[in-house]
C-alpha cells in the first residue's frame, strides 16, 4: 500500500503532537532537475557573452572620418539659402503672371457679353 503525503503528515503528528511540520526532503529527481538547469543557463549565459565579445573583437573596426570643415559647411549651407531664395522669387514671379493672365480672362469674359 502506498502512503500518501497527507496520510504521513497525519501520522507523524499523532506521534509528535508538539510538532506540526514533518521533516519534508526533497526528490532527487527534481534536485537533480535544478542543478541541470542551473548548469544549462550558466552555460547558454557563458558562451553568449564569449560570443558578443568575440563578434565585437574580430569584426573591422570602422575608420574614424574626417571631422567636415565648418567654414565648408557655411559656405555651403550659405549658397543653399541663395538657391532658396532664388527659387522664392521665381515662384512669386510665376504667382503674378497667373494673376495677370487669371485678370486678362476676366476682362476678356465680361466683354463678351456685349450683343455683335
Amino acid at each position: 500500500m502506498v502512503e500518501t503525503r497527507a496520510e504521513a503528515l497525519r501520522r507523524d503528528s499523532k506521534r509528535n503532537p508538539g510538532k506540526t511540520f514533518s521533516k519534508s526532503v526533497m526528490n532527487p529527481d527534481v534536485a537533480n532537475f535544478a542543478v541541470v538547469a542551473v548548469i544549462i543557463v550558466g552555460l547558454v549565459a557563458s558562451l553568449s557573452a564569449i560570443t558578443v565579445w568575440l563578434v565585437r573583437g574580430l569584426s573591422p573596426k570602422a575608420l574614424k572620418r574626417d571631422v567636415p570643415n565648418v567654414l565648408q559647411m557655411e559656405a555651403r549651407f550659405d549658397q543653399l539659402q541663395q538657391s532658396v531664395d532664388a527659387i522664392a522669387v521665381e515662384v512669386e514671379r510665376i504667382a503674378e503672371a497667373q494673376r495677370f493672365s487669371a485678370k486678362l480672362l476676366s476682362e476678356r469674359s465680361e466683354t463678351r457679353a456685349l450683343p455683335r
